[in-house]
């Protein structure tokens, strides 16, 4: 009787050696595909905005000092939003001139788009002037004037900067 009963054995896998090297090369190829998905989804979240994009966003973050700031405040912050877009666009040095010295010195720049956009931009930076440093304030209407010549200026000039921008 004791002949009739065996042990129990775990059951054995015979898998081939071929189909174990497949598995772990498809796994392989799918961790790595995933991997590079993230690796691009990642520069694509880091790409840093263009000067345009930069300079409409802030402009229109300035845009709320109208109502909660004074329009000395207001156009301090325009006039810094489109020299800091000018120097990052078009690799014009703005920030540290007197606007009479910036516009000097486009009189004799090389950048045409600058140059052909210079009336508007004096008369965008004049008036800032005028408010900062004359301390007046003007209407509501002025200012809402002065923050779409901010915002046409940068339209205006924005595929220009890019051309500047971008390796010939």
């Amino acid at each position: 009787m004791s002949d009739d009963i065996r042990d129990i054995r775990v059951p054995q896998a015979n898998f081939p050696a071929w189909l174990v090297a497949a598995l772990v090369a498809a796994g392989l190829l799918c961790v790595a595909g995933a991997y590079l998905l993230w690796r691009r989804r990642q520069r694509r979240r880091q790409t840093p905005p263009s000067p345009f994009a930069l300079a409409l966003e802030q402009l229109e973050a300035a845009r709320a000092l109208l109502l909660t700031a004074g329009a000395e405040e207001f156009c301090v912050a325009t006039s810094g939003i489109v020299r800091r877009y000018i120097e990052q666009a078009f690799a014009a040095p703005v920030t540290h001139r007197t606007t009479e010295e910036f516009l000097q010195a486009l009189l004799q720049s090389s950048d045409a788009a600058l140059v052909r956009h210079r009336a508007l931009l004096a008369e965008f930076l004049q008036l800032c002037d005028v408010v900062k440093f004359g301390r007046i304030s003007p209407p509501p209407q002025t200012l809402e004037s002065l923050y779409q010549n901010a915002c046409a200026f940068v339209r205006a000039t924005a595929a220009e900067a890019h051309d500047a921008l971008s390796p010939t």
